[in-house]
């Protein structure tokens, strides 16, 4: 890894009190993702509830990201999982004939059970590969299909296909990151979630994809410059309050999971922040938004960390 790291954030979809796309409010939040000098990821079945958009949402989505991003800090789309090669290809074009810079292809949706099978992996990733030239970015991530690609899969994919750019490795044990560098080296660039940066940007990481770039993109670019640097103690303390500020955050919206890595609690704590294009926090149906009550009791929790002066400190960190 060269220089500091890079920070993307899996960038919501802010949505107007009639739940339409508030395309204003998206523009603002991507001019302060690019005023914090983090990269996007637009229209992310996560954070970015992609699955609740329609394509010419999708599309208008990467329209406004490339407008306001590209040449300024790297846009990348992130279009929601698919059942089939055909369907995601579709995806994947209309993002970059909106002009984003990478493309990331998500695994097969295994929806219904229907968890493909490694071989199966490899010919719908193949069908696709085969179709598209442009750059793209493949995945390990446990919360997207439920299931971990295999490593030799895609060790096989980066070596067959030169317009694989990055891998990102979200979630799983690190020793999936490490085979990865020891098999393929820097023939590709190497993304994690920031919570496993010590360890990642020793193996050699680029930076992380998270959808806590959208609340502390300053904080979080300052710990991969901290640690990068050399500086471990500001570098222990910077990821200390991540972690803060994720306790605080973990039980919002959600009964099931140990952590929370929905998009339920990125936007009520934008708006419990008075952050641009926070959109009161709303959510895409069927996902339910959070009440003024929510977000006033997340704004109470949130006040003893000071996140405004922790990000203005961050930003000479």
């Amino acid at each position: 890894m060269r220089g500091e790291p890079r920070a993307f954030a899996m960038s919501i979809t802010p949505f107007d009190e009639a739940h339409r796309l508030d395309e204003a409010a998206l523009r603002r939040h991507l001019r302060r993702m690019v005023d914090a000098g983090a990269g996007v990821y637009l229209g992310s079945p996560g954070t970015g509830e992609g699955h609740a958009l329609s394509p010419a949402e999708l599309r208008k989505v990467y329209e406004i990201g490339v407008a306001e991003c590209k040449g300024k800090v790297p846009v990348y789309a992130n279009p929601p999982e698919a059942r089939t090669a055909e369907q995601m290809y579709a995806r994947v074009l209309a993002a970059h004939e909106a002009g984003v810079d990478l493309v990331q292809i998500y695994t097969v949706d295994a929806g219904h059970g229907m968890r493909p099978t490694a071989r199966e992996q490899e010919v719908y990733y193949r069908e696709l590969l085969d179709e598209v030239s442009f750059p793209v970015g493949l995945s390990i991530n446990t919360l997207a299909g439920g299931y971990v690609n295999p490593v030799p899969l895609l060790v096989r994919l980066v070596r067959d296909y030169p317009q694989i750019r990055c891998v990102n490795v979200n979630h799983p044990p690190t020793s999936a990151l490490a085979e990865l560098v020891e098999e393929l080296g820097d023939r590709v660039e190497y993304y994690t979630d920031a919570f496993m940066y010590p360890e990642a940007l020793a193996l050699g990481a680029s930076g992380c994809l998270t959808g806590h770039v959208n609340v502390v993109p300053n904080l979080i670019r300052a710990i991969g410059r901290l640690l990068v640097r050399g500086d471990a103690e500001a570098g222990a303390d910077a990821l200390l309050r991540l972690f803060r500020l994720n306790r605080v955050v973990a039980s919002f919206g959600t009964d099931a999971l140990p952590q929370n890595w929905s998009g339920r609690w990125v936007k009520a704590a934008m708006a419990a922040l008075e952050l641009p294009g926070h959109g009161d926090g709303r959510m895409r149906r069927p996902y339910a938004s959070p009440s003024t009550q929510d977000i006033e009791e997340l704004a109470t929790a949130l006040r003893p960390l000071d996140i405004p002066g922790l990000e203005e400190a961050a930003r000479s960190w």
